[in-house]
This record gives C-alpha cells, sequence and structure tokens, in this order.
C-alpha cells in the first residue's frame, strides 16, 4: 500500500494496534481507508501505521514511518489529526520519566515529515515526573487544537490506590498553529488516578473515557474545560 493523502478519511488514536491477516484488497486501488497510528514495544522504535478498508481487518504499512529525535528519543503513544488546512499533526510520549513535554512533527503526505520540536507544555512544575500518552483532537468549533495528557505532581492530589510518584491527572492546552500554546490547564480529576483520556463526539454533545488502572470509565460535558467535565458515569469503583 502507498499512503496518498487524498485516500486518508480517518485516524483510529490509540496506544498498540494489534493487526488481523491481511485485508482483502477493493477493486478500486484509490479506495479511501482507514488508518490506525501505533508503536512497536522497545521505545526505539517509532510512528508506524495500519489500514484497514472496511474498518475490521487490518494490515501492517512496511516499515518505520518516523524515528523519534527529541527529549528522550522514544516514540509511544502517537496521536495524529488533520488540520483544515489538510496538514497531519502529529504528538508522542517523548519519555519515560522526567519529561516535561512531548513530542511533535507534522506533515503534508503522512511520508515526508517536518523537523521534530519538544513542547515543554509542564515545564512550570518543578517536581512533575511525567508527560505520558497526549492525545490530539481538532475542535471545530472553536478553530483550535486541544492535546490531553496524564501527568503527576507528587504531593498535588491524596494518594488511594496509587503512589505520589504514579497519581496521574488529566492535563491540556490548545493551540491554532503548533507555535504559541494556551497555558496548560488541568483537565480531569476524577479524584483517582487516571491516564489515556478520549474525547468522543458522538450521542451526547461531548464525551470523554479515560482508564483507571485496567477499568475505562466515562465522563460526559459539554464543553472541554476542567470546570465542565461531570463525575464518571458509573461512578467511583476499585475494580
Amino acid at each position: 500500500m502507498t499512503i496518498k493523502s487524498n485516500t486518508v478519511v480517518l485516524f483510529f488514536l490509540a496506544l498498540v494496534a494489534p493487526v488481523s491477516p491481511a485485508c482483502a484488497q477493493p477493486t478500486n486501488a484509490d479506495a479511501p481507508v482507514y488508518l490506525f497510528s501505533t508503536f512497536k514495544e522497545g521505545e526505539q522504535d517509532g510512528l508506524r501505521f495500519a489500514f484497514s478498508y472496511d474498518g475490521y481487518h487490518w494490515s501492517n504499512v512496511p516499515g518505520l514511518i518516523l524515528k523519534a529525535q527529541v527529549d528522550g528519543k522514544i516514540m509511544r503513544d502517537p496521536s495524529i489529526v488533520r488540520g483544515p488546512d489538510r496538514t497531519w499533526h502529529l504528538v508522542w510520549t517523548s519519555a519515560w520519566k522526567g519529561n516535561t513535554g512531548f513530542g511533535y512533527a507534522y506533515s503534508k503526505d503522512l511520508v515526508h515529515w517536518s523537523e521534530q520540536q519538544f513542547i515543554p507544555v509542564m515545564a512550570h512544575e518543578p517536581t512533575v515526573c511525567n508527560v505520558w500518552a497526549p492525545e490530539l483532537f481538532y475542535d471545530e468549533k472553536e478553530k483550535q487544537f486541544i492535546i490531553t495528557w496524564a501527568s503527576t505532581i507528587p504531593g498535588r492530589f491524596p494518594d488511594y490506590l496509587e503512589p505520589s510518584t504514579n497519581n496521574h491527572r488529566m492535563y491540556f492546552t490548545t493551540t491554532r498553529d503548533f507555535k504559541t500554546f494556551a497555558p496548560t490547564k488541568l483537565f480531569l480529576d476524577p479524584d483517582f488516578s487516571v491516564i489515556d483520556c478520549q474525547i468522543l463526539n458522538g450521542v451526547r454533545p461531548s464525551s470523554g473515557a479515560a482508564t483507571r488502572n485496567t477499568t475505562a470509565t466515562a465522563e460526559k460535558s459539554e464543553a472541554v474545560s476542567s470546570s465542565s467535565i461531570a463525575a464518571p458515569e458509573d461512578g467511583r469503583s476499585d475494580a
């Protein structure tokens, strides 16, 4: 499969992609595809893609798409979205511990990539332990990009099941050009450690899903801000 920017209609944003056997090929070689951004275990690997013509059967795009060059020079949790000017924007976890930001690059065709940048969104927090799993979204109403991620700041929140060095909360920033960023704000504090947040636009005006240990919880909101997010729908659980 050759990646063509005009054939890509949807990106799934995820952590690790289990890929099934080869997809059935459509009769039209230029048929639209679903494209999945992923990575392999082994942090020195980099960005990889999988694709599907039907959303059920997946195949690997051969080869490494992009190797990390900034911060800790690792690439985990790649998240990618297309902006209104048809430019693809990519963010990723760039280090395991002690980092204050994430990696960023952009591309017009998903093949040729810009110089990579490090975005220090938590540099104002001197004791921050990490910046994990940045997720990128485009807010069509506000005409801006939203980036969420999980960070631990020891002693900032009460410890329950997690120690203070692994007690994550979700934070966010916004940008229109990836040159200037709004001040970092708390996005989600459900009163327990939380990572891997997704913003979904579906039946409700907007909703988010986040992972607590091995349990997924849903929270709902009509606006993307920490002050407008309701409690988890299934309540707190020790599961």
